[in-house]
């Protein structure tokens, strides 16, 4: 599975590029991936307030958040 994920990464490392914040999500059945992708928030707000653009993950922190994503595995 821990292939699987790191196709998912390369496939959503653009994307993660400029995305602030969000929430990654990977189906895995049969040892073959299903359905994958990012859900971010459109909007970034605080108190009514639209915040300033932010960037997303830059190199080192997207390999970390691979890294952690396929030791996750670890655990299930």
């Amino acid at each position: 599975m821990a292939q699987q994920v790191e196709v998912v990464f390369r496939q959503i490392k653009d994307e993660l590029g400029y995305l602030p914040s969000g929430v990654v999500f990977i189906q895995i059945r049969n040892n073959e991936i299903g359905k994958f992708g990012v859900r971010h928030f459109a909007v970034q707000s605080s108190e009514g307030k639209v915040a300033e653009e932010q960037e997303g993950l830059t190199e080192p922190l997207w390999r970390s958040f691979k890294a952690m994503a396929v030791d996750s595995l670890k655990l299930k």
